[in-house]
């Protein structure tokens, strides 16, 4: 894949925030305003993330915090709160009554929170004294079923 596949849609997501921003600015207490800038703040992040050349600041993160792999939850955290801000969007365009419709959100972020902190939790608890950036690399993990495909005899 290219890089343009990547950080196209970044670029795209960073502009639509970008465009978002001043009615955000004005209505700042409006849910669905702040419901859609964050989709697409937290679009913008993993979308920056994801891509292959961005695993050489994944690899910096790591360096920085001394900590091999700490990028792996914040990358997982980042997809987490992609998702829980989709259910929320979801929930806010859906309507309905206001109580109603802000204590659906409050669950939806309260459990995506508990999914994030369990990820750095189970992270803590876990051994990880080498770094491995590319475990869950789809083309890593093509290359292998290719390696073992080509070791089957014709």
């Amino acid at each position: 894949m290219s890089d343009l596949s990547f950080y196209g849609p970044a670029g795209l997501f960073l502009l639509a925030f970008l465009f978002k921003l001043p009615g955000l600015l004005r209505e700042p207490h409006e849910p669905l305003q702040r419901s859609v800038a964050m989709l697409l703040a937290v679009s913008t992040a993993i979308a920056s993330f994801a891509a292959i050349p961005s695993i050489a600041s994944i690899a910096w993160l790591n360096a920085v915090t001394g900590i091999p792999n700490v990028a792996a939850p914040v990358v997982y955290s980042l997809m987490t709160a992609y998702s829980g801000c989709c259910v929320i969007l979801l929930i806010r365009w859906r309507g309905g009554p206001v109580e109603s419709t802000r204590r659906a959100s409050h669950w939806c972020l309260g459990v995506s929170a508990s999914v994030i902190t369990a990820l750095f939790g189970l992270f803590a608890a876990g051994d990880t004294p080498v770094e491995r950036l590319r475990d869950l690399d789809l083309a890593c993990v093509i290359g292998e079923v290719e390696q073992i495909g080509d070791d089957e005899p014709d």
